[in-house]
């Protein structure tokens, strides 16, 4: 984030509504009533999740940690207002840049994620009724699902592609075998836990392999030239 727009890789169209001065403000309003509506939305439904909702179903714990993904986007967002309003100069160090930066991609990838794990619930909860015939069963592995986005988005923002890859095979390699011994119903067919380890792993590389060719890149033109 700074104030020195680098040509080679904005074209002279970009370069003139970045420094419009008119443009800035326009946009900085629209981030300031989305930052209002996110804290004061999210915020109130945080408190109805946490305080007024009971029990908390898989599908409460996923639309709490999607909240906390919106709450922690709003909080970010002032800091972007006031890059704006000062003519696209972040004053505030590369420590700072890379910690909001950490943030927005932390939301947006939690955010997919979270929304990606309703669905399969949901899935789950009308096509394969007695997969997880136990609500107690299927809250825990909504919040280690959770803490999973979580450590995997992080993990994958911080550390190398091979290093984290290989943590998350064995990792979910350590599930498996766990289920096998202390839940050895919860998959009771060697196709269906054949099918979720393909996917598992087609997931870990996606994940990665987008966040290191895009986003890595991005960050480091943004905090460091």
């Amino acid at each position: 984030m700074t104030g020195n727009f680098n040509s080679s890789k904005l074209d002279n169209a970009t370069l003139s509504v970045l420094k419009d001065g008119n443009t800035s403000i326009i946009i900085s309003v629209a981030y300031m009533i989305i930052t209002a509506v996110n804290l004061v939305g999210n915020g109130l439904s945080m408190w109805l999740l946490l305080f007024r909702t009971s029990p908390k179903t898989p599908s409460i714990i996923f639309m709490i940690n999607l909240t906390l993904t919106d709450l922690a986007l709003g909080t970010a967002l002032p800091f972007q207002i006031a890059y704006q309003l000062q003519g696209y100069n972040w004053n505030l160090g590369p420590r700072m840049c890379s910690a909001l930066t950490l943030i927005f991609y932390t939301n947006m990838y939690c955010s997919i994620l979270t929304m990606m794990a309703i669905g399969i619930d949901r899935y789950l909860g009308i096509v394969r009724p007695m997969l997880f015939r136990q609500t107690r069963e299927r809250k825990s592995i909504a919040v280690i699902s959770c803490l999973l986005m979580w450590g995997l988005v992080l993990a994958n923002i911080i550390f190398y592609t091979n290093m984290y890859c290989s943590i998350l095979t064995m990792m979910a390699a350590g599930v498996d075998r766990y289920l096998g011994i202390v839940r050895p119903c919860l998959f009771r067919q060697t196709r269906e836990r054949k099918s979720a380890a393909v996917i598992g792993c087609l997931l870990m590389w996606g994940l990665v392999l987008s966040r290191s060719i895009s986003a890595d890149d991005h960050r480091l033109d943004l905090c460091n030239s």
